[in-house]
This record gives C-alpha cells, structure tokens and sequence, in this order.
C-alpha cells in the first residue's frame, strides 16, 4: 500500500486528516494471492469529489479509498485496485509547469489559466487569496511559507467554493476523461473498460455501500 495525506480540502465534521502540500498520491490494495497468477484485472479509479474534496488516505466517508471495492469484490477473483487523487484548487496550481514556466516571477501565486478566461484572470484570482490571507508581503518563498504556515479552517474560509482542472506531478488534465479517451488520449495499447458517473460526488455520499454490480446497472 502507497499513500500520502490529504492538503487543503474542505474541513470533514467527522474527520480531520493530517495536511500537507504532498498531496498528488496513490493507494494500492490487492488480495492474498495462494497461488501464481498473471493477467490479473486492475482497476484504476481517479476519483471526483468535485475536484474540490475527498483523498485515498480517507477512512471517513469510504468512498475513496477503496476498501469498499476490495471487499464487494468476487470470491477468489483477485483483482487490483488502484486509486489515485489529484491536486485540488487553486492554490495548488502554483506548481503546474506551464504556469511556472510562463510567470517565474509569479510563482508561487500563479492560478490555473486553463481553466480562467486568461493567465491575468488566473493570477488575478490566485492572488487575490493570498492577500487575504495577509500572505503578500514579501517574495514567493515567503507567500508558500505563509500559507503552508496558516490554519486549516482559514485557509478553507478564504478559499470558497472553486474548481479547477486536476493536476497531477505539474501536469494538467487538458481533456475531460471521456473526452479524453473518445480522441485517444491514452495508450492504445491497454484493455480498458471505462466508466463514468458525471454526479459521483453526490451519488456516493447518498449511497456509500454501493458495488460494482449496482453501479453499472445504474
């Protein structure tokens, strides 16, 4: 098992998980296997959340760390799950690589122009966070150290309600996932079974014992 914790996201009133700014990670599980085997299936689960909420390290809700589908999966059937979460929001934009490269100076308050009308517009509103979190004065370093250095419940507060595209080590998602794969995004050479669920966030928080068989039958 690989994993890391959850950064910045929307405060749990169950649950409040240990943060940092490490937050692009995996989760692996797979069975106790008695015998050789190969060939085995993976399933791989980027998940939603509303590009907002959610990481792999989170017991509660269950949604997304996988052992709901480890333990709705077939008897004697091994299969290997794999779940991944991005970065989430604005502030983590400050590490895609276009952006960086782009605005130098900038870093690290740089927003996602891809998802902005413009790369002002981005910079615009990244920017503007930070000087609400009384972060602005001085140069970069001291703007990330400032705000990895601010609270939880402050950072959440000025934050909002915004979404971006996911990002993941600097890259980001420029296609939709099924866009991506109706245009070949992907490696041709895979088996690939895709599903896609355009309300999981609301749909997985009504219904968290949900299986495999449920979900493609809805």
């Amino acid at each position: 098992m690989i994993e890391g914790e959850c950064y910045d996201e929307n405060s749990c009133a169950r649950r409040v998980h240990d943060q940092n700014r490490a937050t692009h990670k995996k989760r692996q599980w797979n069975y106790l296997l008695t015998v050789n085997q190969s060939l085995l299936p993976v399933l791989v689960w980027v998940h939603g959340g509303g590009l907002q909420s959610g990481c792999s390290s989170q017991s509660i809700p269950r949604i997304y760390n996988g052992t709901n589908i480890i333990a709705r999966s077939l008897q004697q059937q091994p299969v290997i799950v794999v779940i991944i979460n991005y970065r989430l929001g604005v502030l983590d934009d400050m590490y895609l690589t276009e952006l960086i490269q782009e605005n130098s100076s900038e870093w690290p308050t740089a927003g996602n122009y891809l998802y902005y009308t413009n790369k002002s517009n981005a910079l615009d509103v990244s920017n503007k966070i930070v000087q609400n979190m009384n972060c602005s004065k001085g140069n970069s370093e001291m703007a990330l150290a400032c705000l990895c250095n601010s609270s939880i419940e402050n950072l959440t507060k000025t934050y909002g309600y915004r979404q971006t595209k996911p990002i993941v080590d600097g890259y980001s998602f420029s296609f939709y996932p099924p866009a991506a794969i109706e245009k070949g995004k992907y490696n041709q050479n895979l088996t690939l079974m895709l599903r896609n669920n355009d309300y999981e966030h609301p749909l997985c928080f009504q219904v968290p014992d949900m299986n495999s068989t449920d979900a493609l039958s809805k």
